[in-house]
């Protein structure tokens, strides 16, 4: 299960530590945080026992999912 998760319906705009939020393009996520595991329109990034997964539309974040790697 996330532990965090934000949505374009969302009311309230949350970022990453790093600044990336909805809206935020493919090359922020990349300049921020390097290429990570690339999969069509998600971004995946893991480091020790938690995953960041960035979903993407039409090159703009839509979605921000963090949870722990089971």
């Amino acid at each position: 299960t996330p532990l965090y998760s934000s949505a374009a319906s969302d009311v309230y705009k949350r970022q990453t530590p790093e600044g990336l939020s909805i809206g935020s393009t493919r090359q922020d996520v990349t300049d921020a945080l390097g290429i990570g595991e690339q999969s069509g329109d998600t971004l995946v990034y893991v480091g020790g026992s938690t995953r960041l997964t960035f979903s993407l539309r039409d090159g703009k974040v839509t979605g921000i999912h963090y949870g722990w790697i089971s």
